[in-house]
């Protein structure tokens, strides 16, 4: 079982609270995390964009697990193609917020946050 999905899903959390965790005048090492961070997330993937099927009809890379059995709850991710306009929104919205970097070690943090959140929001509102 593969978890690129899960990698790729906490990657931004898991530097986020490196981030936080940072000295704030420390500008140089909070860019550097953060740039690593979504490279990271990126080369995980990579793979995928070259093993998505279009063709089929069911999610893909799917990842299952029990997460809270005594009401049914499980944690359940997989990719549809709603991955590629996530994947361009996310892309075309970096290069916007770039330009909001200001160093501060709480705008890092809430810009690497909000890809998760985005993500999950479209995925929610859009199934």
């Amino acid at each position: 079982m593969s978890h690129y999905l899960s990698i790729i899903l906490f990657t931004p959390a898991v530097g986020a609270l490196v981030i936080l965790l940072l000295n704030k005048q420390n500008e140089n090492a909070i860019k550097w995390v953060a740039n690593i961070t979504a490279f990271v997330g990126f080369l995980v993937s990579v793979p995928l964009w070259f093993w998505f099927d279009p063709n089929a009809a069911d999610f893909q890379f799917v990842e299952r697990a029990a997460w809270i059995p005594s009401v049914g709850a499980e944690y359940f991710l997989g990719v549809d193609g709603l991955v590629n306009l996530v994947g361009w929104i996310v892309r075309e919205s970096s290069h916007a917020f770039r330009r909001l970097q200001t160093g501060l070690v709480q705008n890092y943090a809430l810009l690497m946050l909000f890809g998760v959140f985005a993500f999950v929001s479209i995925y929610l509102f859009v199934r």
